[in-house]
């Protein structure tokens, strides 16, 4: 009977281990006060025909573009997302790659806003770094009713643990051997989840380019192949299915 007891307790403990989440969503006003700082220098460094691409004159207009197509979550829309987190919290755990380690950053808290539409930043799920806040995700609003919507989780995660983690990074860059070739230059697509450095691997360069007709051109057509924090955080992901 003493056996069952414990057995039970150790069981509650490991469950609440893996389902004490610490997050925090942020409304629309609350995300677009950080957003408007730039303190990650991301838009305010983009090229014209990054802006361009994104229908957008001046950084001016950048900021009211992404203010009006910022969102609030809804109650329920909040509850679908802290399922999805659970969910992703238990697919990562214990979850080790070369310069990846999830078990230091489990309890890192997650810290949640959203857009709507696909004029903000393509409506792509990204991350953004705030030394109040932390790592942020902001995910699109299509992502909530997404069946994969962990998998999202799980990839901005991973971006949110590169941007801490530098010599982890170093770690898997070196693994891969990926090797630095230059900075951006002004046709690279702007990704405020990459290093802003084009990098190769086995003579393969990995990179997303804008072409004359305002195209996104990835390298073998496909995002993963953007750059090396692309392909970690796909890796990663994938690992868990």
């Amino acid at each position: 009977m003493l056996l069952i007891i414990v057995l039970t307790v150790l069981l509650l403990f490991i469950v609440n281990d893996i389902d004490t989440i610490n997050c925090s969503f942020l409304n629309d006003t609350e995300i677009y006060e950080i957003i408007k700082e730039d303190n990650n220098n991301y838009f305010n460094s983009m090229s014209n025909i990054n802006l361009q691409l994104r229908n957008i004159t001046n950084v001016k207009n950048f900021l009211l573009n992404a203010k009006k197509h910022f969102y609030t979550l809804n109650c329920n829309e909040e509850k679908i997302i802290m399922n999805a987190i659970k969910k992703a919290n238990r697919k990562l755990k214990n979850k080790k790659l070369i310069g990846f380690n999830y078990n230091k950053f489990k309890k890192y808290k997650w810290t949640i806003a959203c857009s709507k539409g696909d004029e903000f930043e393509f409506g792509f799920p990204h991350t953004y770094y705030d030394n109040i806040n932390g790592g942020i995700i902001i995910l699109n609003y299509k992502n909530i009713y997404d069946r994969d919507l962990y998998k999202t989780l799980i990839h901005e995660r991973v971006h949110i643990y590169q941007k801490i983690y530098k010599e982890d990074i170093k770690n898997f860059l070196d693994y891969f051997n990926f090797k630095l070739v230059r900075e951006y230059n002004e046709n690279n697509l702007c990704n405020p989840d990459t290093d802003l450095n084009i990098y190769k691997c086995s003579n393969i360069i990995f990179e997303c380019v804008i072409d004359n007709n305002l195209q996104k051109k990835y390298t073998y057509d496909s995002s993963i192949y953007e750059h090396p924090y692309e392909f970690m955080a796909y890796i990663i992901a994938l690992k868990c299915n």
